[in-house]
């Protein structure tokens, strides 16, 4: 059950999200895709820096027992400096997820661009989107829990994959062999259905995994699943 909107605490993250979205979306992506355009800030360097240092803690199991000064002086700032750029942990948690999703959009585009036949583009989204989720399962994991109690950061989460599903709409609309490929809204339709089933099938499968290797039987089976659905031919195993 989502908490209510009015709730003063959720209230205040919410506009503290939305307050410094902008200057989020101009940290450097931790994807290897983009290349740095300008030079950080010092501020800005103190945020990314503030960010990386939350994830890594994630990772170490250790963020949601460590305080603020912990995660302050692990990231190599004052505790004031760290409540300059957040309101509280939430926040900060708050701005992994987003970093963390535009990571996975980024990659999930790159994906479907490396590979020529329609088929191929989609084994290459989900090889990208398992890797992205291996990567990062602990922020993942974090992310699935605060989604729930902070709905605007949910919504966030959807809007980052925007240009994905628009980009698997139009594959759709052009190479699908099913019905809903005759009908722009009914294929937009179908592969946010899809897509949603992919982050449930990650979100699901990926803390059980003991190796990446592991997910490989689970990227077939999502495979499978989306051409089968959108009317596509199996590929070939694309190279690794």
């Amino acid at each position: 059950m989502h908490p209510d909107r009015g709730d003063p605490e959720s209230q205040q993250l919410s506009k503290k999200l939305n307050v410094r979205r902008d200057a989020r979306l101009r940290l450097v992506s931790t994807a290897p895709l983009k290349r740095r355009t300008r030079t950080l800030s010092k501020g800005d360097q103190r945020e990314h820096e503030l960010i990386r240092c939350a994830e890594r803690l994630l990772d170490e199991g250790t963020f949601h027992d460590a305080s603020v000064a912990d995660i302050a002086t692990a990231a190599g700032v004052s505790r004031p400096a760290f409540y300059f750029y957040f309101a509280s942990k939430d926040a900060l948690l708050a701005s992994v997820v987003e970093t963390v999703h535009h990571d996975i959009a980024a990659r999930l585009l790159a994906g479907l661009d490396r590979y020529g036949e329609p088929a191929q583009q989609i084994a290459g989204a989900i090889h990208a989107g398992a890797d992205a989720w291996w990567e990062h399962r602990a922020a993942m994991s974090a992310a699935m829990q605060l989604a729930q109690r902070i709905p605007e950061l949910g919504e966030r989460m959807r809007m980052s994959m925007t240009d994905v599903n628009r980009r698997c709409t139009e594959i759709l609309l052009s190479h699908g062999g099913v019905p809903e490929s005759r009908s722009p809204a009914r294929a937009a339709r179908l592969i946010e259905m899809l897509a949603l089933m992919n982050e449930r099938v990650f979100s699901h499968q990926v803390p059980r995994a003991r190796t990446r290797r592991e997910l490989r039987t689970t990227e077939e089976s999502l495979l499978a699943i989306w051409t089968r659905t959108l009317g596509l031919p199996q590929p070939d195993r694309p190279r690794r």
